[in-house]
């Protein structure tokens, strides 16, 4: 492991300790089979940012519009795993599915969420 390599670990573990949030991980049954869509605890870090779009043409005749997107920073080590689209994340209680993954090349992946309604109460 090279010296680069070794710093920027000690780097992510150390945002992950002072801005990390505990996180239950959920695997699609087709990324991890072995876990039968078993969550598990990780520590991750949870941005829920807005994003503004403009929808139906550009400039005068768009419509402009602020959507939440919420993302999270995981090491790709405390998973054992590459992160998949359609796997499911709990964070403060709320569901969200992985709709994309974005790894860094330094062991940490970005995940782009979608929030999901609560199963039972459907909001």
């Amino acid at each position: 492991m090279s010296r680069w390599d070794t710093l920027s670990g000690l780097a992510n573990r150390s945002c992950l300790a002072t801005f990390g949030t505990p996180i239950a991980y959920r695997p699609a049954l087709r990324n991890q089979p072995n876990l039968a869509e078993q969550s598990f605890p990780i520590t991750g870090i949870f941005t829920e940012k807005n994003l503004s779009v403009t929808l139906m043409g550009a400039g005068a005749n768009g419509l402009d519009a602020v959507v939440p997107q919420p993302t999270l920073e995981v090491r790709l080590p405390d998973l054992g795993f590459l992160p998949m689209t359609g796997d499911e994340v709990t964070v403060d209680g709320l569901l969200y599915q992985v709709v994309e993954v974005q790894p860094d090349g330094r062991g940490m992946a970005l995940l782009r969420l979608a929030r999901q309604p609560d199963p039972s109460t459907g909001l």
